[in-house]
């Protein structure tokens, strides 16, 4: 459309290129326009687009982590009353925990 609006301006024939001329100049205008919002769209959506693979790599590892942290759960043997086995699965259940703290820590810092 542009470059029709152009070529009739260019005409020598044509006697008032004025409206035309103004006419072309606000469609250029809108085009500019138009390109800008559309790379800020354009950044916009890449920016979203590494923040959700980011997430999902995330919500990958969690998923990881939390089914073998599940396994290992699962391994253990049911809670005793003897004061000496208790005193065992206590000891064996301090490497979980510390691994879900560890695990909390970083969450909230990758969160931040």
């Amino acid at each position: 459309m542009m470059r029709l609006g152009k070529a009739l301006v260019g005409k020598k024939d044509v006697t008032d290129t004025g409206p035309c001329k103004e006419t072309l100049r606000e469609l250029e205008e809108k085009w500019r326009e138009l390109t800008e919002v559309l790379g800020e769209r354009q950044s916009q959506n890449r920016a979203r687009k590494q923040s959700l693979n980011a997430y999902e790599a995330m919500r990958e590892e969690v998923t990881r982590w939390l089914a073998k942290m599940e396994r290992r759960l699962d391994a253990l043997e049911p809670v005793a009353v003897d004061l000496d086995i208790l005193r065992r699965q206590a000891e064996e259940l301090k490497p979980l925990s510390q691994e879900h703290q560890v695990g909390e820590i970083r969450e909230k810092q990758t969160c931040s």
